[in-house]
């Protein structure tokens, strides 16, 4: 039976967290009317600060100080990973591939350190690990690799 609802769950919640719970909260309905025809449900918010302060104070409901609840919940299928810096990041990430989810940052530093690590484990777990916010300013520049240049031989 095909799933019709896509859990999210969300890693650290500053600026880029903050932002991206923004983007999917007010973006939801066309992302699933126009782009993924999906219910999008944030199951999960973490940040080690207890006392953040969030937009809207139903989030509180959903919202840990530990990351490790989001990666163990079988009900979440994509982690966002919005922490920033080398660790504990990148062993979030680790985590969450080897537990079947698939994985988006924005993280420049993981990707440079461990990007080739971390991809090799997502192929071997079958799930996909997104990283194009970290390339380029965030310029779709992989995606125009992986699907529209596949056929193209490119020349100097």
């Amino acid at each position: 039976m095909k799933k019709n609802t896509i859990n999210i769950g969300i890693l650290g919640l500053g600026t880029v967290g903050q932002g991206t719970l923004k983007i999917l909260q007010e973006n939801r309905e066309f992302i699933e009317q126009k782009i993924y025809p999906k219910k999008l449900i944030l199951k999960k918010l973490a940040d080690k600060d207890k006392t953040k302060i969030l937009p809207d104070k139903n989030l509180y409901k959903i919202f840990t100080d530990s990351a490790e609840e989001i990666i163990n919940d079988p009900e979440v299928d994509i982690v966002v990973e919005t922490i920033g810096g080398f660790e504990p990041a990148r062993s979030l990430i680790i985590q969450a591939l080897k537990s079947g989810k698939h994985v988006v940052t924005a993280n420049k530093e993981v990707i440079a350190k461990a990007g080739y690590e971390i991809l090799k484990l997502a192929r071997e777990n079958k799930v996909y690990f997104l990283f194009e916010a970290s390339v380029a300013s965030g310029i779709p520049i992989i995606g125009a690799f992986t699907h529209s240049l596949t056929s193209y031989k490119l020349k100097e």
